[in-house]
């Protein structure tokens, strides 16, 4: 990292944030092929202008863009699409030691599958508190209580049924892997 990098690094605060490794020029490459996804989504009317990068030793592996209008599943988030690739692409469901650059701050949706999926570090434009600003209800900057349990709560309600005749089959499915 050059000197004005380390200098604007130092003047933002970030420093803390930024693990020893990090290349900002690298790294730059890869955000903005997200926010070039993100156009794409919004040319093609795919769905929210969001785009996503998933990189494994400085290589693409992966990448996506929001598509729920298209594919009309509201689950087809930028960072979804991304591992849904990237996973294909390394035949494995596994991305530990993979990167995500994102033009958005992942929403809690799609920061859990990140987190499922072994990522460990995420970069990202623009922070969840801007955007739930700009776009209240497209906005990951929700609680999980608030976007969860209170509207899903009025329209879903969770009931757990036969929980002893299932723990056979969860029993049956560890033991398969153990």
């Amino acid at each position: 990292m050059d000197r004005g990098h380390q200098k604007f690094i130092k003047e933002h605060g970030v420093q803390k944030q930024l693990p020893l490794d990090f290349d900002l020029r690298v790294s730059t490459n890869f955000i903005q092929r997200a926010i070039q996804l993100s156009f794409i989504a919004l040319d093609q009317k795919d769905g929210y202008p969001s785009g996503s990068v998933i990189v494994k030793e400085n290589r693409v592996v992966g990448e996506g863009w929001n598509k729920i209008f298209t594919t009309f599943n509201p689950g087809a988030h930028a960072e979804t699409e991304a591992v849904e690739n990237a996973a294909r692409h390394l035949k494995t469901s596994s991305l530990r030691g993979c990167i995500v650059y994102s033009s958005v701050q992942p929403c809690i949706m799609c920061l859990t599958l990140l987190h499922n999926a072994g990522i460990e570090r995420i970069y990202y434009c623009i922070p969840r508190e801007t955007m739930a600003k700009q776009y209240p209800d497209f906005s990951a900057n929700f609680s999980f209580e608030k976007t969860v349990r209170e509207k899903m709560g009025k329209r879903v309600h969770e009931v757990p049924l036969l929980a002893d005749e299932i723990e056979l089959l969860l029993n049956a499915y560890k033991n398969l892997y153990n």
